[in-house]
This record gives C-alpha cells, structure tokens and sequence, in this order.
C-alpha cells in the first residue's frame, strides 16, 4: 500500500509532522510520501491519504480546502485519515480572549 501525507502548512510544524507520519507509516512497512497539498496533481498513485493543515483564526488553510473539493471523489474510493495543527497562547492568531 502507498500513502500520500499531504499537507499546508505556513511555518514548517505541520509539514515536519506530516514527514514523522510518513517516516513511521514506512517504519511500518508502508510506502509512504509526504508533500504539499500544492504539489500534488494526482492520487491515481496512492492508496490511502493522509492529509494534515496548520489551523489559523479556527480554519484550515485554504490550500488544504481547496485540496479536499479538488479530489473530494477520490478521496471517497480510498481511506483517509486528517490532522490539524495549531499554536494555542501569545503565538496564535486566536489568543481565547472573549
């Protein structure tokens, strides 16, 4: 089986987790890849997704979005699996002040 661990990402941790994912997944015994949501123009390769977004003022980015409405038939013939990342304190956009 192969895997694609796509990813958005804005500063780098989404992505570096999204290549731990992969090097565990080949670890496994898993053919796995990771890449940005952007440099993927085909999921005929691969045989399960993972797909992961750095989260900013409580949304994904828009490329991840925009990845899943591109290949949202696809995705639905295969098995997925989703992950977010996101800064929580003086570093986030969203600093949970009401």
């Amino acid at each position: 089986m192969t895997i694609l661990v796509a990813y958005a990402s804005l500063h780098a941790s989404t992505a570096e987790i999204a290549r731990q994912i992969a090097d565990r997944l080949m670890k496994s015994g898993f053919a796995a890849v990771a890449r940005p949501v952007n440099q993927v123009d085909s999921l005929q390769p691969y045989q399960a997704v993972v797909l992961g977004s750095a989260v900013h003022n409580q949304a994904w980015l828009p490329e991840a979005a925009n990845f899943l409405s591109k290949f949202a038939n696809e995705l639905t013939k295969r098995p997925v699996w989703l992950f977010s990342t996101c800064s929580v304190g003086e570093t986030s956009s969203f600093s949970g002040q009401k």
